[in-house]
C-alpha cells in the first residue's frame, strides 16, 4: 500500500523466481490477511475512522503502480508495480466494506469478498507472471524488454499460457482477476461514486501495460537473441498449466465451496441490478478493448522500439544495442 511499497520492487527483483513466487503468492497476502483477522475486528472504532484515508491511498497505489509499469524496461520490475497496483484493490475492497458497514448497508461486505478472492487470484496470476518470467531469464539471462521480442515463434506453448496468465491479471471476464477486482470496484461504487468511477479508469492502465509488455516480448521483430530458444519444458509447463487451471476455474466457478454452493459466474451478473451489471461489464469489456487499441496504435511503430532514456527508478533502457548482461555490469 503506498507509501510503503518502495521495498517491494527491489526485492521482488534481487530475489530469484522462486522467492519471487513465494513473496508475491502467499508473504504480501499476511499484511491483508493481518488487516482482516486481526487489526479491524481488534480496533474495530479506529479500521472506521481511517477507512477514507486508507481507500485514498489505495486509489493512489492502484493508479501509481499502474503508470509506473507502464513505463519499465525491466520485465520482473514492470511485474513487481504491478502487484502494487493489483494488492490495492485488496485495501480498496475491504475498507470500503468496512466504511459501508458502518453506514449500515446491507450486502456492504462486497468489496470484502472482492479483497478476498483478489488476495486468492493475485496469488495465482502474479505467481504465474513471475514464472514466465523465471522461463524467460534462465534462456536469455536478461529481463530487459529491449533485448526480447518474437518469442512466440520458437516458444508457441509458453506463449500460450502466458496469454493466460496476462489475460487474467488484465481482469478478463471468466479468469480470477476479473471476479474479484469486479467485487471490489462494485464495493467501491456503493461507497461514493467517484471512488469506483477512478478504480475503473485504471483498468484501461492494466490493459496498457501488459498488454503492451505482451506484445513487445512474444511478438513485434524476432531478436536473434531467442530465435535459438527452446519452448518449455514438462516441469515449467506443468507449473503454468495449474496456475491457469485454477485461475480459470476460479474465474467461471468462484462460489465454489462456499457455504451456499456452487455460484457461476452469469449468475452473480444477475445478482446485482441491470444497470450496475451493464455498466461494470461494458467498463472492463470497453478498458481491455481500448487499451489495447490504444498500445497497438501508438506503440507499433516500425523501426526501433519506442525507449526513454530512464524510467522514474533511474533504471536505464538498453538503447545502445547493449545485452543486458553488459547494461548490468554498467550500472551496479
Amino acid at each position: 500500500m503506498f507509501p510503503f511499497h518502495t521495498w517491494l520492487p527491489d526485492a521482488h527483483t534481487d530475489a530469484p523466481t522462486a522467492g519471487s513466487v513465494i513473496l508475491a503468492a502467499i508473504l504480501l497476502k499476511l499484511g491483508a490477511y493481518g488487516f482482516l483477522r486481526f487489526a479491524v475486528p481488534l480496533f474495530p472504532d479506529a479500521a472506521v475512522t481511517f477507512a477514507p484515508t486508507i481507500i485514498v491511498l489505495s486509489l493512489i497505489a492502484i493508479i501509481y503502480g499502474a503508470i509506473v509499469a507502464l513505463v519499465q524496461p525491466d520485465l520482473k520490475r514492470l511485474v513487481a508495480y504491478s502487484s502494487v497496483s493489483h494488492m490495492g484493490f485488496v485495501t480498496l475492497g475491504l475498507f470500503t466494506g468496512i466504511w459501508l458497514s458502518q453506514l449500515g448497508y446491507r450486502d456492504a461486505t462486497q468489496g470484502i469478498d472482492g479483497a478476498v478472492v483478489v488476495m486468492l487470484s493475485h496469488g495465482l496470476l502474479t505467481g504465474g507472471l513471475f514464472l514466465c518470467v523465471g522461463v524467460i531469464y534462465n534462456r536469455l539471462h536478461s529481463r530487459l524488454i529491449s533485448d526480447m521480442g518474437g518469442m512466440a515463434k520458437p516458444m508457441p506453448l509458453f506463449a500460450t499460457l502466458f496469454m493466460f496468465i496476462m489475460l487474467g491479471s488484465v481482469g478478463l471476464p471468466g479468469l480470477s482477476g476479473f471476479i474479484g477486482e469486479w467485487l471490489s470496484m462494485m464495493g467501491a461504487f456503493r461507497a461514493d461514486w467517484l471512488v469506483g468511477t477512478i478504480t475503473v479508469s485504471v483498468i484501461i492502465f492494466a490493459a496498457w501495460y501488459l498488454l503492451w509488455m505482451f506484445q513487445r516480448v512474444l511478438f513485434n521483430r524476432t531478436n536473434p537473441n531467442v530465435a535459438h530458444f527452446k519452448d518449455v519444458d514438462w516441469a515449467e509447463a506443468g507449473s503454468l498449466i495449474v496456475l491457469t487451471g485454477l485461475s480459470i476455474l476460479v474465474g467461471v466457478l468462484p462460489g465454489l465451496g462456499a457455504p451456499n454452493g456452487v455460484t457461476l459466474l452469469l449468475p452473480l451478473t444477475f445478482s446485482m441490478p441491470p444497470t450496475s451489471a451493464i455498466i461494470m461489464l461494458s467498463c472492463i469489456y470497453w478498458g481491455a478493448l481500448f487499451g489495447g487499441a490504444i498500445t497497438s496504435i501508438l506503440f507499433n511503430i516500425p523501426g526501433e522500439p519506442w525507449s526513454v532514456a530512464t524510467t522514474f527508478d533511474g533504471y536505464p533502457l538498453a538503447k545502445d544495442g547493449r545485452s543486458g548482461e553488459a547494461l548490468t555490469a554498467a550500472f551496479t
